[in-house]
């Protein structure tokens, strides 16, 4: 649900992926972004109205275990869609690691707005995230630019591990409809005690 709100989706310097990562992988827990194993369903669209819901075996594996869904409205200019997950606690993990998010978008013709909230649990901690990006064509090509913010508490000593904000800019080209040329700029401030990067692109 996450990736249609996020203007980088999980790639590049300016993704919101990098204040995501550190903690969906809590534990070692290894879905979110991917599952292996995984069966899903999509229901049919009735009047812009439909559901996604997906499982994932654990087969033995540490942090794969998984279950989720998602419902949704889309039409020509707005979506709007809202998922729960869980992964279970398996191997060494110490508890479920759960996540809701609620998103959506608007295309106002010149202007491209997408917003986005995210609340992940894990034991003790907590973190929550929200996202607001536009998107602007210009000719050929795309200007976009995303702010994040994190925050989330940690264990008594680390009560705000999880604070970060990310600002991303970029500008892509398309030379045809396979190919593109694209320049991407993403700056992370680390407030808490997490330290989390940027992804390279």
């Amino acid at each position: 649900n996450w990736g249609n709100y996020d203007l980088w989706a999980y790639v590049g310097v300016a993704t919101t992926a990098n204040l995501r990562g550190s903690f969906l992988s809590l534990g070692g827990a290894s879905t979110g972004v991917r599952a292996s194993n995984t069966i899903g369903y999509w229901t049919p669209v009735v009047g812009g109205y439909s559901g996604h819901f997906m499982v994932a075996a654990g087969e033995g594996g540490i942090g794969n275990k998984y279950a989720g869904a998602r419902v949704g409205y889309e039409s020509k200019t707005l979506e709007v869609s809202g998922a729960v997950s869980k992964t279970y606690k398996t191997g060494a993990m110490l508890d479920e690691l759960t996540t809701q998010s609620i998103g959506a978008s608007y295309d106002f013709g010149p202007v491209y707005v997408v917003a986005a909230y995210e609340k992940a649990e894990y034991s003790t901690l907590d973190r929550e995230l929200v996202t607001i990006g536009v998107r602007v064509p210009v000719g050929q090509g795309r200007i976009k630019a995303q702010y994040a913010k994190s925050s989330g508490t940690g264990p008594t000593a680390r009560p705000k591990q999880y604070d970060a904000t990310l600002i991303g800019v970029g500008y892509d080209y398309r030379l045809s409809r396979r190919t593109s040329l694209y320049v991407n700029y993403g700056r992370i401030d680390n407030d808490g005690t997490t330290v989390t990067g940027l992804f390279a692109t």
